[in-house]
């Protein structure tokens, strides 16, 4: 039992690990086993924006190139959201992006983006919002900025 539980915190303590390879010291008895962690992300950091830029977005009247995309879910986005934002949720992201611009448009009620167009991505604290830029710089979008702080920053800075 307590084995469970130290292997259980070693679990979530790198949960990262990639896989165990065996290792051969010369002057070892036996082989042991290293764990392969990466600590690290290949991908492109994103700008991220704070409240401040949120705000000033949303003010200027004349900057409306952008999409402040929201991705939460529906019954989230139902106690309340950013001004101008538009909701896909993350949950639907895969079915989202495949439609075409008119399918899109119809079902989401606003445009679909195009690869090259400012999206800016939140949901309530930063962390659905990071897989959703990563997974639209995935599909090609690049020009991705992330609020970090997202709704849950939002609503207490108002």
């Amino acid at each position: 039992m307590s084995s469970q539980r130290i292997l259980s915190g070693i679990l979530l303590r790198y949960p990262r690990a990639t896989s165990l390879q065996k290792v051969t010291c010369p002057n070892a008895i036996q082989p042991f086993l290293v764990s392969s962690v990466r600590g690290y992300s290949t991908k492109q950091p994103f700008k991220v924006v704070d409240f401040h830029g949120i705000q000033q977005l949303i003010k200027s009247s004349s900057n409306k190139n952008y999409v402040l995309l929201d991705v939460r879910e529906d019954g989230e986005v139902a106690d309340g959201y950013i001004p101008t934002a538009k909701n896909v949720p993350l949950t639907e992201f895969e079915y989202a992006w495949k439609l075409s611009d008119k399918d899109f448009k119809e079902f989401y009620g606003f445009d679909k983006p195009k690869k090259s167009d400012k999206i800016i991505a939140y949901c309530l604290k930063g962390i659905r919002s990071t897989t959703a830029a990563e997974y639209l710089s995935d599909l090609g979008y690049t020009n991705i900025e992330n609020y970090v702080g997202s709704y849950d920053d939002y609503i207490r800075k108002l």
